[in-house]
């Protein structure tokens, strides 16, 4: 398949995982949950790579290949997910997805931060539509008040996926099976995430969230493929192509939360309404101008 069918699939898979990561820890630890989606994503994505990648690759790869991919994964599962737990549990699925789909507006910016790589015109349009698209994501109404709040959680984890597609290309230089890659980022993710909840006590949480075990199998299985596709498609197209395919997960967000989560706690509102059209709009404007 082409690199784009890949990237398809994979914003079909972030946008189905986010409301059901969401159906898991609406009441319980956000820590404790992310955890056990990270380890039935990495139970399935290591049995796949067990059952079809060549692991001779593994000893033939230098060690900074392994490296890469391990911070890859770190920082996209152990760091992104963590905060998109963190958000939707304050702001919902629908907000959150919104939010975090201003990823390629924030690898824009830090390209021109560290790279030295300044946006175009059109660039800066598209980055100003993103910015007026999160806060208007932030408002929302109590009791006939207008509240403002930002989803700063979800523009945090999209920093955290803006950062990691840069570290998998460069262990894609030195290990060619994608599979492998998202295998060794799934584990190093793993590893410092059982340590963090050793070290907080924070794995007592678990037992309360293991009757939710079914939801975690399809969350972790959904995102399993999200990363898998992803980190393919980053091989196969260009990083920003591919994240623009990708942002056809935002609207899928918004559309199944209240459907996989329920009204009770995820609404379409006018503002999420508005700010995800600016959000996807201003994205894919940036994108675009990066010549794809």
């Amino acid at each position: 398949m082409t690199g784009a069918v890949w990237a398809v699939i994979a914003g079909f898979g972030f946008g189905v995982f986010q409301p059901l990561n969401r159906r898991v820890n609406r009441e319980l630890d956000p820590y404790a949950c992310t955890f056990l989606v990270l380890a039935m994503g990495a139970v399935l994505v290591v049995g796949l790579s067990l059952a079809t990648s060549d692991l001779s690759e593994l000893g033939s790869a230098p060690i900074s290949a392994s490296g890469w991919f391990a911070l890859a994964g770190v920082i996209q599962f152990a760091g992104g997910w963590t905060m998109v737990s963190l958000s939707q549990r304050r702001d919902g699925a629908a907000k959150t997805g919104a939010a975090a789909g201003a990823m390629p507006v924030i690898s824009t910016l830090l390209a021109a931060v560290f790279l030295a790589e300044l946006p175009t015109v059109i660039a800066v349009g598209g980055v100003l539509l993103v910015v007026v698209g999160v806060m208007t994501l932030s408002f929302r109404h109590e009791t006939g008040i207008a509240i403002s709040q930002v989803p700063w959680f979800g523009v945090l984890a999209a920093t955290c996926w803006a950062l990691s597609p840069v570290f998998v290309r460069f262990g894609r230089d030195g290990m060619s099976d994608p599979l492998l890659g998202v295998g060794i980022g799934f584990v190093a993710a793993f590893a410092v995430y059982a340590v963090s909840l050793a070290a907080t006590g924070r794995w007592r949480h678990l037992a309360a969230v293991w009757p939710r075990r079914m939801s975690v199998l399809m969350a972790g299985l959904a995102i399993a493929v999200a990363i898998a596709t992803q980190w393919t498609s980053f091989e196969l197209i260009e990083i920003a192509t591919a994240t623009s395919i990708m942002q056809i997960s935002v609207p899928i967000v918004v559309v199944t939360a209240p459907l996989i989560v329920g009204t009770d706690f995820e609404k379409i509102t006018v503002p999420l309404v508005i700010g995800t059209v600016l959000v996807v709009g201003g994205s894919l404007l940036t994108v675009m101008s990066r010549g794809g």
